[in-house]
């Protein structure tokens, strides 16, 4: 059964939700209720705050709006994410409106899960849409319970198929949200409040292990398929909480960068040793469709290689 409850009325302590899927000794252990995502933040305000206060001064204007299918290139494949946040899907004009896959939240830490995917992913599959699975990495919680959560949500919407759906997503960015589910105001600048990154407890090395250890739980959980999960990031967060000799291994990278520059140039700001293929750049995207205007959207166009590589094999 799932509580109504807001994120801020969690409380830590459900680090080891599913553990069922690592041992059974854990699986005979009470299941703390899952909650449904309230609080937590959409992707594009991460994006707005990596943009406005990274980078030199002269490249952190942000692009401006992009509309569907007015604005997409012919010859390269766009697609949106979106979770709880998003009000409206026209999933019958979704093709024709040249978006080719659909990224959707599933879950956050290890008991927090995005109560929309069902309908999106339901939705999604009865239009013939491409559609894969994103999990925000929260820090506080172990890895390894995360990445058992990830699966068991994969799971309640009947899992992953070879040549179907999207490789899973790891999303490791900026963490505002503590242990205890709420925000840590550390200063203001501008006017506008900057929050702790919970990350900033961890060095390099735990990060990495954490990311690691969920990625594993991701692979053998999947098994038998090919899966190749994709980081979503941002180079300044990833510069600011890695060590530059950090890697994940059989990783690609879908960067967030929303700088007018970058977009201009064609070329996003990725983080150094791994490869990208997929680059979000903007939060104010908007489908015309059936005579009305959805949105905003997240959107994001495949830079590099093809849309196959983005399939589970």
């Amino acid at each position: 059964m799932v509580q109504e409850l807001s994120r801020r009325a969690a409380v830590a302590g459900g680090a080891a939700l599913t553990a069922g899927l690592l041992s059974t000794a854990a699986a005979a252990q009470p299941t703390p209720p899952e909650v449904d995502l309230a609080d937590d933040a959409p992707l594009g305000e991460m994006g707005k705050f990596d943009t406005n206060f990274f980078g030199p001064p002269s490249t952190r204007a942000a692009k401006s709006g992009f509309v569907f299918p007015g604005d997409a290139e012919s010859a390269s494949a766009y697609g949106i994410d979106i979770s709880h946040h998003t009000e409206a899907v026209p999933w019958s004009e979704i093709k024709s409106a040249r978006i080719n896959y659909v990224y959707m939240k599933a879950s956050q830490g290890a008991r927090n899960r995005d109560a929309s995917l069902e309908t999106h992913w339901a939705a999604a599959t009865a239009a013939g849409v491409t559609c894969g699975a994103y999990h925000f990495l929260s820090a506080g919680v172990p890895g390894r319970d995360q990445g058992a959560y990830f699966l068991k949500r994969i799971g309640d919407v009947g899992g992953l198929r070879r040549g179907v759906h999207l490789q899973p997503v790891v999303d490791l960015e900026w963490d505002f949200l503590g242990k205890d589910f709420r925000r840590t105001q550390l200063k203001t600048i501008g006017g506008t409040p900057i929050y702790k990154d919970y990350w900033s407890d961890y060095t390099s090395e735990q990060i990495a292990r954490e990311v690691n250890d969920c990625l594993d739980v991701l692979r053998q959980g999947l098994a038998p398929l090919d899966v190749r999960p994709i980081i979503y990031t941002n180079r300044s967060w990833w510069e600011t909480r890695l060590h530059p000799s950090v890697r994940f291994a059989g990783c690609t990278i879908w960067t967030s960068d929303y700088r007018k520059a970058s977009y201009a140039n064609g070329v996003p700001r990725s983080v150094a040793g791994h490869n990208y293929h997929l680059w979000q750049f903007t939060e104010r995207g908007r489908i015309t469709a059936g005579g009305r205007s959805y949105g905003p959207f997240d959107c994001n166009k495949l830079v590099t290689g093809s849309l196959a590589d983005l399939l589970i094999a």
